[in-house]
């Protein structure tokens, strides 16, 4: 019996968005990340993409991506662009230096004051 390859879909969420956020994120994984190697389809095509319209000289950000994807028929095969907010969303506070996150609301954030 062999066992099914490791996966983590937000790991995978988590490059894409860092993506969408950053294209200097695209030029960095491009060399070492393929599609294949996202165990999710949509993502691989998701990526597959980013890494042609950075390549293209595109730009690369969830509008351009949503709209390149609508030209192919491909954005309804990878969750529409709701899903590209969605991997944009989990992503965006590891842009934000410590001092700026968000901090939580409630009694352990009033009795840390």
């Amino acid at each position: 019996m062999t066992r099914p390859p490791a996966h983590d879909h937000a790991a995978e969420q988590a490059v894409i968005g860092a993506a969408l956020l950053n294209p200097s994120v695209v030029a960095d994984l491009a060399p070492t990340l393929a599609p294949a190697d996202f165990h999710r389809p949509a993502h691989g095509r998701l990526w597959e993409t980013l890494r042609a319209m950075h390549a293209a000289g595109e730009p690369v950000d969830p509008i351009a991506l949503a709209a390149r994807l609508a030209a192919t028929g491909d954005l309804a095969k990878v969750g529409g662009a709701p899903y590209l907010h969605t991997l944009t969303r989990v992503t965006r506070w590891s842009k934000w230096p410590q001092w700026q996150k968000p901090q939580p609301c409630g009694v352990s954030a009033i009795a840390a004051i």
